[in-house]
């Protein structure tokens, strides 16, 4: 609902405490650190606020059975902002943004680069680039601001320092031009003439819109960036061969739905590692973007992960030139029929499973879902092998940011969608909570009213791997994951052929690995560091993982080399921010460590998956090795968080002596990982096998 400052100012004067009690039940955030927050900027930003001249102006309050909160959820997307006042200026509708930071300063310095600073030790989002987010978000993506053709403008409070001059350091200076930052010292001098500026006058119809405001895209914006991915001679997605067949075969299904006048439609398409899916769902986002006929409705690229999703909003954001590009890039998640934490307000109304019948106690209560049926034109979900289905009970423990009451993400994406594409390889679902199939997708079409089409397949395609279809079979056959004989295979007696492209050596030792990995990079080859979750993840939130002792870095072996006993040590994927950046570890992102030396930092299977380099070091630890004629796993050296109830109930087998079904399905799972890590290269893979069994082993199946 909407409230006037003055009416905020009243609030905050009166029962502060019961605000804040209500603010924590609706965003579910409990820390004792946000509450101290929260009531000291609420009690600054009132006395600011109060003035004259603002009383009678709107800000956005949530609403959720009367309860209260200065927060605003922007339209289809996770971000929330702090406040935002509505009125008019002298020639439009306004929205102003204000992020409140209680933040003690002292110390913090300049960041690497523009957009970023180091707030105690550790490198965060600046306060305008934040706001800067948010701003261009509602400009690009907001029904009212769009239909009002209304000014959004935004700004940053410190409400707890005396100084931001660092904050205004020149490497800043274009940024807080345009989108100021103003310390509590500076309230009379600068931020009231900023609000004042742009607020004139109260404008109550625009304030109502603003409050009601749905998703939308600006079509002139993601024109801009669709041009820039379909031209041949900047894009950074290149179709070949059956990627462009696939593409016109999607596109062509559908503008036959569209055209049908049918109100649902899915899609599917399969395909192997390496056969174009991403560039595909690129590919088709802009063509149906420039297609006239898809105007009238939002088209989005879903995603499935955390890793996913950084890096197609870097990808989005570089191509439009603005951090709004991530506004196409929309997370599975935000597909949900209501929040976690409504959720678990009325777990004694729900039923896990019957998720259907919960469904309809949120319609019930809350008369629409947050995201809405038909919320898009188009959903184009790459990796939904990811999609989680909590009717599998072994998906539902450990998954945060989707309420497993709401039921099947991939259910509500083709709710929420006039048309569904799910672009799939079944054989990369590994951790617990992947266990959307393709029967599954079929069964939830049904369910929703959607017409099937016949599935799309990119198999043999092969676009990684020196284009050879015959190693991904070759890889398979090496981890057991078909029947076929290894010592006739195609790809191992056809070494110089044109199947026989892909390189595959083994190093010596992670050093030697390292080396030769370089010697590629030196000519002009991209490449990375991976492993599979054989090395506890010891470096997670530490501030400065890079300046660590090496004996306290993830990755720690000493071995002998030329007659020397050397140490070689790096860290896991450095993931900074409250919603870990997996860009920095995949893109490289200028001022990072990655940027410097791109192997200074090992990747894991969650991250580099859907993602290629040239040429790629793999670090084969003893989670999974060879013993005999099969393949075994040493439980005490796995250590992947998202395998939580495969892992427990293996070491429940494993203490009863017991080793056929939970343990057979750990050791698919690592198999999986493996062919993950082990396909995403585009010319060639360097490995160093930590166990001697193992080693011998891939190397006898290697071609002569």
């Amino acid at each position: 609902m909407l409230i006037t400052v003055g009416k905020f100012c009243q609030k905050v004067s009166t029962d502060l405490n019961r605000f804040v009690d209500e603010l924590q039940e609706k965003t579910g955030r409990y820390t004792e650190q946000e509450r101290t927050a929260w009531q000291d900027s609420f009690r600054k930003l009132s006395v600011v606020l109060a003035k004259p001249a603002l009383a009678d102006f709107h800000m956005h309050l949530g609403n959720d059975g009367g309860s209260l909160l200065v927060e605003y959820r922007l339209p289809a997307s996770s971000s929330w902002c702090d406040v935002v006042l509505l009125g008019r200026n002298n020639d439009s509708p306004t929205a102003l943004i204000l992020e409140l930071k209680h933040w003690d300063t002292a110390g913090d310095v300049a960041g690497p680069y523009p957009g970023v600073i180091t707030h105690q030790g550790s490198s965060v989002l600046h306060p305008s680039e934040q706001v800067r987010g948010y701003t261009e978000y509602c400009r690009r993506f907001h029904s009212a601001v769009l239909k009002e053709k209304a000014n959004v403008q935004g700004c940053a409070f410190l409400t707890r320092s005396k100084s931001v001059d660092v904050y205004r350091d020149k490497i800043y200076a274009d940024l807080v031009k345009e989108f100021p930052i103003y310390s509590h010292s500076e309230v009379d001098q600068g931020f009231m003439g900023f609000l004042t500026r742009h607020l004139v006058r109260p404008d109550v119809k625009f304030a109502e819109a603003f409050d009601k405001g749905t998703y939308k895209q600006d079509r002139g914006f993601v024109n801009q960036i669709a041009t820039q991915i379909l031209d041949p001679e900047s894009s950074p997605f290149v179709l070949l061969e059956n990627q462009q067949l696939g593409l016109e075969v999607c596109k062509g299904k559908i503008k036959d739905v569209l055209a049908s006048g049918v109100q649902k439609a899915v899609i599917v398409i399969q395909g192997p590692p390496g056969s174009g899916k991403s560039v595909l769902a690129a590919k088709l986002w802009a063509e149906l973007i420039k297609d006239p006929n898809s105007h009238n409705g939002n088209v989005v690229i879903t995603t499935t992960s955390g890793s996913q999703k950084s890096n197609w909003n870097h990808i989005y954001n570089e191509l439009a030139g603005s951090p709004a590009g991530k506004g196409i890039i929309k997370p599975a998640n935000q597909y949900t029929p209501e929040t976690t934490q409504w959720f678990g307000k009325r777990k004694a109304l729900l039923n896990m499973d019957n998720w259907k019948a919960n469904l309809k106690v949120v319609h019930d209560e809350c008369g629409s879902f947050r995201c809405p049926d038909d919320s898009y034109k188009v959903s184009i979900v790459d990796e939904a092998h990811g999609l989680i289905n909590p009717e599998v009970k072994k998906a539902r423990p450990g998954v945060t940011g989707w309420p497993m009451y709401a039921g099947p993400q991939a259910y509500h994406i083709i709710r929420g969608s006039q048309v569904s594409v799910f672009l799939m390889d079944g054989a990369q679902s590994f951790r617990d909570c992947e266990t959307t199939t393709l029967e599954d997708i079929k069964r939830y079409a049904a369910y929703a009213g959607a017409q099937m089409v016949e599935p799309i397949s990119l198999e043999g395609n092969q676009y990684r791997c020196g284009g050879s279809t015959e190693y991904i079979d070759w890889l398979e056959c090496l981890l057991g994951m078909n029947d076929k004989e290894i010592p006739s295979h195609p790809w191992r007696k056809s070494k110089n052929t044109p199947h026989g492209k892909m390189i595959l050596e083994l190093a010596d030792n992670p050093k030697d690995l390292e080396d030769r990995l370089r010697a590629s990079l030196a000519n002009g080859a991209t490449g990375r560091l991976i492993s599979s979750y054989s090395q506890k993840w010891i470096t997670k939130g530490k501030p400065s993982p890079h300046s660590l002792a090496p004996k306290n870095q993830d990755f720690h072996f000493k071995f002998n080399h030329a007659g020397k006993e050397v140490e070689w040590s790096k860290i896991w994927n450095y993931a900074p921010g409250t919603d870990p950046d997996y860009s920095y570890f995949i893109q490289a992102i200028e001022g990072s460590h990655m940027a410097e030396d791109p192997l200074c930092e090992v990747g894991c299977p969650y991250t580099v998956r859907g993602f290629d380099y040239t040429y790629l070091g793999v670090l084969w630890g003893n989670d999974f090795v060879r013993r005999g004629n099969k393949w075994v796993f040493d439980i005490k050296n796995i250590h992947e968080t998202a395998w939580k109830q495969t892992l427990a109930r293996a070491k429940k087998e494993e203490k009863a002596g017991v080793y056929e079904e939970e343990s057979t399905e750990l050791l698919k799972r690592l198999k999986i990982a493996y062919r993950i890590i082990f396909s995403r290269a585009i010319a060639g893979i360097y490995t160093w096998i930590q166990d001697d069994e193992t080693r011998e082993y891939v190397k006898a199946q290697l071609p002569k």
